[in-house]
């Protein structure tokens, strides 16, 4: 049997270890709170050892069972701290819940080897015993959170994960706020380079054979690159015209061309007519269907320049009917797709879809239902688009107008839109004008003294109906409205 190691060299070594770790769990860059509170304690936990070894502790099998489980505790913070130190920043975020809980699971085990080391060296310590008691207690109790606002997007992920929400929309907004919260710029490079190391993170337990982990995280990693960020916009447009090229080396003679399997209907197995190139007459439901199930699908349709086409004639179709099939498969295109939006506003597409305003409810609604799409940032609305929208001179009438006569879901959508137009003073009095008091009421209600009053002289400058007096009474604006005329 080989001899004890002196339990002050113990010491000696836990001491110098304890700084290491508390100086590394410091610098850990994600879940820094709770690994910077393990790190303080660790700090504080140094003159507790250095005093031991000044006082030369009584080498008993109590104390050396005490110093030999607080070393092992110490050991595995520091294990702790390297394992999460350079870890994908992705998987840092997606893990938060589990990471606290192994950071809280170590602080209470390091304070209860502290509280057995304090009882068999009572009076060894009884210098600091004030400050070791409050140490130990503090570290027992510990209990760490993950910040909410990363739990939601945890949550959020897992939920759509167990729901098996795929679409492009639901991808693209969960990347964006785990990327935001992970400080990792919305961009495809940037986006590129961490799911590589996500992926990485998916190996390394693969190689460890864990497989509950493995599925896990291929759930995510499958999600997240539907994302339109996850891709190189470059590499996308680079395979289309591939195939355009390959297409159009096909000798003419041949009896046809073999189809890519982006054409092949995923539910039928059968082949999709036209699916890039469908006529304006004839608006093909196969495309419809081929862009809600691949997004690869939406960036080709607009590389191909068929987006613009389609936007640009719109406005000139005669047929109401055409007309609406156009909107919907504009929907489509658009739908959950940053990049399509923005071709779409640049080219005209919401003074286009405008001019389809009529009374006739169908097109109205399809319209509605293509420029809530486009006006959608999720988890918010795009503001220049918003804005861009209101410089539309009659989008606001005729928004009101629909509001007026349909009671339905684009309905409400429209209304919702108004809200977010008439954020401006002249956008309200517009609306206003037009029979739609809403965001005027809640002016004159919350406004600053100088908006309400602003709001006051159009109310007055409005050629009222009975029936609309009546309304704004109801909805309580006389109150306000002779206090501001009181006050000034």
């Amino acid at each position: 049997m080989g001899e004890l190691v002196p339990i002050g060299t113990i010491l000696a070594v836990i001491s110098s270890q304890v700084m290491k770790t508390a100086l590394a769990a410091n610098d850990v860059l994600f879940g820094k709170e709770s690994f910077k509170v393990l790190g303080n304690y660790l700090l504080d936990i140094e003159p507790v050892l250095k005093e031991l070894q000044l006082q030369k502790l009584n080498d008993s099998p109590a104390a050396r069972q005490a110093v030999e489980s607080l070393e092992a505790d110490l050991k595995k913070a520091n294990n702790l701290v390297e394992k999460y130190k350079n870890r994908a920043r992705f998987y840092l975020l997606v893990k938060c819940r589990n990471i606290v809980k192994e950071v809280q699971e170590v602080t209470r085990d390091i304070g209860k080897s502290l509280a057995a080391l304090s009882l068999v060296n009572i009076e060894v310590l009884s210098g600091i015993s004030e400050e070791v008691n409050r140490l130990q207690n503090e570290m027992e109790r510990a209990n760490f959170e993950a910040s909410q606002s990363r739990l939601q997007i945890v949550n959020k992920l897992n939920q759509g994960l167990s729901d098996q929400i795929h679409d492009q929309e639901f991808a693209n907004n969960i990347l964006k706020e785990i990327a935001r919260a992970a400080g990792v710029p919305v961009e495809p490079a940037e986006i590129t380079k961490e799911l590589d190391n996500f992926k990485k993170e998916k190996e390394e337990a693969a190689y460890r054979k864990e497989r509950a982990e493995v599925f896990f995280l291929n759930q995510v990693i499958e999600l997240l690159s539907r994302a339109d960020a996850a891709r190189d916009y470059e590499e996308v447009r680079s395979q289309y015209f591939q195939r355009v090229s390959i297409i159009d080396g096909y000798d003419p003679k041949e009896e046809y061309i073999q189809p890519f399997k982006a054409f092949i209907c995923c539910i039928t197995g059968t082949i999709m007519v036209d699916p890039a190139k469908p006529p304006i007459e004839t608006v093909n439901p196969g495309v419809e269907e081929l862009m809600k199930a691949n997004s690869i699908n939406k960036e080709w349709v607009t590389i191909g320049g068929l987006t613009e086409i389609v936007i640009s004639k719109l406005g000139s179709l005669r047929s109401g009917y055409l007309q609406d099939k156009v909107m919907i498969m504009l929907k489509d295109v658009v739908e959950g797709h940053a990049r399509n939006k923005d071709v779409f506003v640049e080219n005209e597409g919401l003074e286009n879809v405008v001019a389809c305003f009529r009374k006739d409810y169908t097109i109205s609604a399809a319209a509605i239902e293509l420029i809530y799409e486009v006006l959608q940032d999720q988890p918010d609305w795009n503001l220049p688009y918003c804005q861009k929208l209101s410089q539309q001179s009659n989008s606001i009438l005729l928004l009101v107008s629909f509001l007026k006569i349909q009671v339905s879901p684009s309905a409400e959508k429209a209304e919702e839109i108004l809200a977010k137009l008439c954020d401006e003073e002249e956008d309200i009095v517009k609306a206003a004008r037009e029979g739609w008091y809403g965001p005027l009421i809640d002016r004159l209600h919350q406004g600053s003294a100088s908006s309400r009053m602003s709001i006051v002289r159009a109310i007055l400058s409005l050629e009222l109906r009975e029936e609309d007096m009546k309304l704004l009474g109801e909805k309580g604006v006389i109150p306000p409205l002779l206090e501001s005329i009181w006050k000034y």
